[in-house]
């Protein structure tokens, strides 16, 4: 049974064909205001080019290198990539942008074109670098783009060793093989497609290969310069043997013996076999043949990476009808080009002889090769994921409507706005793109915020790590020897479990705090409802607080002002116990509440926390309101955003009621209206940051407080009455000590700036 067939056959095998590892890599120049190549250096705050697992340079000093790790899906891979955009862009120098197009931005002359600088151990790099200089020319290894890899899952190689009777290593070998030299074939086709580089600025100029002149480009009917014979290439074709792992590498070696590389690297295949650290193992496979797309804030739709997906499942099931020896690759080279200088136009025509019907327009050709996609891929495995077919069907009508396809309209806005004015149009609208959103880690937006953040300051200093548990936020960090594991950010190795347990037991720490002489709210703990119910005669008339034992986000915590309300008295008594056995009544301590995070006795940031609120407008309704502030893109559900969106739930209903309120009045204009009594984020709440604006005895009070726990990181709310005033035995009080305070809300505050407490973490753990 041949491979295609045991896949087809076997629907254990038919789901995990359309599952893999997924790997993007991207090129980017780096251009001042006026589209010019930036001549600084490397930003420094993305640390070390030669050791950063994520962002490095290629060719240039100022031309970035953007990598993803293997990521289980595309939406993934590509939500790293643009996540690293984002944070290449906070760290470029004012006035830089990054280059949203393959094609290079306005470049000095040849010699002016800074080569990427590599010290030390790493100086050889920078050595390569001159030598391609030499060879192809600084101009040409601007030309930018993106690689697209892909791996099957171990688990499929196992079922198809299986269901073949085959060794896996054989299985393995056998299909990645196939895939490879059926991508080579029909490569054209993605070129045509996903081709975003029609035309080039004035000022490049290719080295000729042959002669070593500089010419300028011209290409009139193009789609992709960078894929065409002018583009990205070797002096000469060169040939490779694809009938086995070994023969190909031999093959690559011999290359490099005779001269014509000076190592296997150099070989700029548009479709390559990776190994594994053996070097005897194929890992993955990497296509390089797509353009970045100006149209897009990653250059890289996902409609163009199914296309590349479903490209690579059509190769594993085609049929071969030859061996693809070098005959067939030259003429695959031909076609190639054929299609990067002219499209699907009505002149573009096959003249290669491998082609099913030489001579025929490429756009029938392509249109018979959807059909073939249709057939062995959809047809055979139905399981295909709906995006998918959606993808196919855009790409399949641009084939029909050629003259409206992107590439053409891409052209047509660059004519009429001219090269560099539209490029830099579409860098600036990219840049607030990938700034609105700019609090997501856009990989693993399932995660809690305050874990996106801090793994992606690791990415910005170029720690590596690993989702270990992603429903509970449990990650590990590591760079060289040094490991850490870290569960919702701020549970580390730095605190022990017993201070753990100290702070999540309200009582508990109240007790270590009095013994320590810092302010508390006084107050009873309760075993039972019956026995907290049965001093409503102590507390009536008094401001307290009910709140479990031990609790987060403010959850089954009651506020009772007056409390002349038996009922609702004992209502909060019964929402405090559904969440834990025990309960605390505490008096109510009035003042402002603030949020102090604590990292290693130090205060590191201060916030104010506003209940849930709405400002009026004298036309709008509260409903209307709280509807319309929750439109804030800071605002979402589940900690994945800085802010929660405010609810119009039972709560919210109570405290307008004691207002006189309910959600259909309307509130004057500039009048706020509070919809929470407590001012957790969690129910709504506004974050506002004020580090700098309290009074400096407080933050020892805090630090105070948090040597008195041995507590390493912690977020400590205190009570202040005038935060204007030193503070004094009666003036303040702290309420509550927490084992795993959120930073999202001091990276993100609702108004003030960042507090990088994402780095702050990173630091007292060691990684920088």
């Amino acid at each position: 049974m041949d491979l295609a067939s045991a896949i087809r056959s076997n629907e254990r095998l038919k789901r995990l064909f359309w599952q893999g590892k997924f790997g993007l890599e991207t090129e980017r120049l780096r251009v001042d205001s006026k589209g010019c190549l930036a001549h600084s250096p490397h930003p420094a705050g993305l640390g070390s080019k030669s050791e950063h697992p994520f962002i490095t340079t290629d060719f240039s000093e100022s031309q970035l290198e953007l990598i993803s790790p293997p990521m289980d899906s595309l939406e993934s891979a590509r939500g790293f990539i643009q996540t690293l955009l984002n944070v290449v862009q906070s760290e470029l120098p004012e006035g830089e942008q990054l280059w949203p197009q393959s094609m290079p931005c306005a470049l000095p002359d040849e010699e002016q074109i800074p080569l990427a600088r590599f010290d030390g151990d790493a100086s050889g790099r920078t050595e390569y670098r001159e030598y391609l200089s030499r060879i192809y020319g600084r101009s040409r290894q601007t030309i930018s783009g993106s690689h697209f890899n892909f791996s099957f899952l171990p688990e499929f190689f196992e079922l198809l060793s299986r269901e073949t009777g085959l060794a896996e290593a054989e299985v393995k070998e056998q299909l990645y093989l196939k895939m490879v030299r059926n991508l080579m074939r029909d490569r054209w086709l993605l070129v045509g497609l996903l081709g975003r580089s029609p035309l080039a600025h004035e000022s490049l100029h290719l080295k000729e290969l042959v002669s070593g002149k500089l010419i300028p480009v011209c290409c009139k009917h193009g789609v992709s310069i960078r894929c065409s014979a002018i583009g990205y290439r070797n002096p000469e074709s060169l040939p490779a043997d694809y009938s086995s792992v070994q023969n190909y590498l031999d093959g690559l070696n011999a290359l490099v013996s005779a001269g014509k590389l000076l190592n296997p690297n150099e070989l700029y295949l548009p479709v390559r076999m990776k190994t594994a650290s053996d070097g005897k193992t194929i890992s993955h496979i990497e296509l390089r043949i797509m353009d970045i797309d100006p149209e897009d804030p990653t250059g890289m739709p996902l409609d163009a990476l199914r296309l590349l997906h479903l490209g690579v499942l059509f190769a594993a099931l085609k049929d071969e009808n030859d061996a693809f020896e070098w005959e067939q690759q030259i003429e695959a080279d031909h076609l190639q080009n054929q299609i990067a200088c002219w499209g699907f136009s009505e002149d573009a025509t096959a003249f290669c002889e491998a082609q099913p019907n030489p001579g025929s327009s490429l756009r029938l050709q392509a249109s018979e090769l959807f059909d073939d996609i249709e057939r062995r891929v959809f047809g055979a495995f139905p399981v295909a994921p709906a995006p998918y077919r959606q993808s196919f069907e855009s790409y399949r009508s641009t084939l029909e409507d050629w003259n409206n396809s992107p590439v053409n309209k891409l052209k047509q806005g660059i004519e009429t706005q001219g090269f560099i004015p539209y490029h830099l149009q579409q860098a600036g609208s990219h840049a607030l793109e990938l700034a609105s959103e700019s609090f997501k880690f856009h990989a693993f937006t399932d995660l809690e915020l305050s874990t996106q953040l801090l793994l992606k300051a690791a990415v910005r200093k170029g720690i590596q790590f690993e989702i270990l548990d992603r429903k509970r936020n449990f990650i590990r960090l590591n760079r060289g020897a040094k490991q850490e594991l870290v569960i919702q950010a701020t549970k580390t190795s730095l605190d022990r479990y017993s201070t753990i347990l100290a702070m999540e037991n309200k009582k508990v720490t109240k007790q270590i705090l009095r013994e320590h002489g810092i302010a508390t709210p006084a107050g009873r703990d309760f075993n039972s409802p019956e026995e907290a119910r049965s001093t409503w005669p102590l507390f009536s008339g008094h401001a307290i607080v009910v709140k479990p034992m031990n609790t987060n986000f403010g959850i089954g915590i009651s506020i009772l002002k007056s409390n002349t309300d038996r009922v609702l008295f004992d209502s909060a008594i019964e929402a405090a116990f559904r969440e834990d056995q025990q309960i605390l009544i505490e008096n109510y301590i009035s003042g402002r509440e603030f949020r102090y995070f604590l990292i290693e006795d130090q205060v590191v940031a201060i916030l104010h926390r506003v209940p849930a609120n709405i400002t009026g407008d004298g036309r709008l309704s509260i409903r209307a309101l709280v509807e319309r502030k929750n439109l804030d893109p800071l605002r979402g559900k589940g900690y994945v955003t800085p802010l929660e969106r405010i609810a119009l739930n039972a709560a919210e209903a109570q405290h307008l009621k004691s207002q006189g309120l309910n959600f259909d009045s309307i509130p004057a204009e500039g009048e706020t209206v509070y919809l929470r009594e407590n001012s957790n984020i969690s129910t709504g709440g506004d974050s506002i940051d004020f580090s700098d604006r309290i009074h400096p005895s407080y933050a020892r009070v805090a630090s105070a407080a948090a040597n008195a726990l041995g507590v390493k990181i912690t977020g400590l709310d205190m009570i202040i009455q005038d935060i204007d005033q030193p503070a004094n035995a009666d003036n303040h009080s702290v309420i509550e000590m927490n084992f795993n305070p959120a930073i999202h809300i001091h990276c993100h505050p609702f108004q003030g700036e960042n507090r990088r407490l994402d780095e702050r973490i990173l630091s007292a753990l060691g990684f920088i």
